[in-house]
């Protein structure tokens, strides 16, 4: 569809523009040696950003419509809302917040807080554990069968704790890691990989063909095998990034 087509063509600017900005501060910047591996560090964590939002953002797409058409909903007479699977997020981020942020605070008074690197790579393993859950599900309502409101459940209460462990931290380190004179262009990278997330997230759901049920747990998987794999490549490599990040936290 023309949609489509044009949704697919802001991806391949926002990748290419992205690119741009990278290589032409890495080579023609004029940054220290120091500098260069902070910004090699950005691009992981850029890399790593856009992966979580095209699979969190799905909330309102994929999830959605496995909420409207395959979960059972029904309490008796009373039918809940489809709709009302939106306030999970919200209500877990009220829930969750002050309980992650205290242990933070808990483990920093340990020498115990997890780095950077490894914080980006949990969100990505949550948010991956989160669409396992959702294939689980959709194996289920392949049969037919409206299934328990638990799995969209349990997939945004994972969702939740992920963002709140990396999307905190990940504005905080572009702040710190980025050579001074490109600190605001930067931070604007930080938002362009939330808005490529957000446009893969819509690719993603303009696949999901709603008639075609047989292909639901497939395309969750995907989504779960990215997630868990760049997840678990952060925590393979969080020594060398963690180096890269020259002493900042």
């Amino acid at each position: 569809s023309t949609a489509q087509g044009l949704a697919q063509g802001a991806g391949v600017i926002i990748v290419s523009v992205s690119l741009f900005y990278f290589l032409f501060i890495l080579f023609a910047g004029g940054l220290t040696t120091v500098e260069k591996k902070r910004v090699l560090v950005l691009i992981v964590f850029f890399i790593a950003a856009a992966l979580f939002w095209s699979g969190f953002e799905q909330a309102g797409s994929s999830l959605q419509i496995f909420a409207e058409r395959h979960t059972q909903r029904t309490v008796g007479t009373w039918e809940m809302p489809s709709s009302w699977f939106q306030n999970f997020n919200g209500s877990f981020i009220l829930i969750f917040a002050p309980i992650l942020a205290s242990l933070w605070i808990f483990l920093s008074s340990k020498g115990l807080n997890p780095s950077t690197p490894v914080k980006f790579a949990l969100g990505l393993l949550l948010l991956g554990a989160g669409f396992l859950v959702m294939e689980l599900g959709a194996v289920e309502a392949v049969s037919g069968e409206l299934v328990s409101p638990l799995f969209l459940t349990f997939t945004y209460l994972l969702h939740t704790i992920g963002e709140l462990c990396l999307s905190p931290v990940g504005l905080s380190t572009y702040t710190k890691l980025a050579p001074k004179r490109y600190l605001s262009q930067l931070m604007g990278i930080w938002f362009v990989a939330a808005s490529l997330g957000n446009l893969i997230a819509g690719l993603f759901a303009g696949n999901f063909d709603e008639n075609n049920v047989q292909q639901m747990p497939e395309l969750f998987n995907q989504v779960a095998m990215f997630s868990l794999g760049f997840g678990v490549l952060l925590l393979v490599l969080y020594k060398p990034v963690k180096k890269w990040m020259g002493g900042i936290q």
